[in-house]
């Protein structure tokens, strides 16, 4: 047994070693990015269906809003026109005939200044 001879055996062991680990890391390498992407895939999908609930969840509460808003405007609109019909028939007699545009110019801007001040409040919500 010459020297080169064995010298050349462990070269060649030494790159069949370093070939083996070369493919084991390269296998273990490409199962890491495999469950990676997994991952990835279904936290995408976690945060899509999240913001799709939280999406409905906001429609269903700005629709409930609305409605809420509309109803409110709409009462305080009636209570305005009824106090508008009730000043007007309230308004005490004096002699002679009331001037009906002062009468109703004062009901109009009273049942008015109700009305603005409860649409503020829905302009709130």
């Amino acid at each position: 047994m010459d020297p080169v001879s064995l010298g050349g055996d462990h070269h060649v062991q030494a790159a069949k070693v370093l070939g083996l680990a070369q493919e084991m890391a390269d296998r273990l390498t490409a199962e890491a990015k495999t469950e990676a992407d997994g991952m990835l895939s279904d936290a995408r999908t976690k945060s899509e269906q999240l913001l799709s609930e939280a999406r409905t969840k906001a429609d269903g509460l700005v629709n409930e809003a609305r409605v809420r808003a509309e109803t409110m405007l709409n009462d305080a609109r009636t209570r305005a026109e009824t106090m508008e019909r009730q000043s007007v028939t309230r308004l005490p007699r004096w002699s002679g005939k009331p001037s009906t545009s002062t009468t109703r110019s004062w009901a109009v801007s009273s049942a008015r200044s109700r009305c603005w001040t409860e649409d503020r409040r829905v302009a709130y919500l």
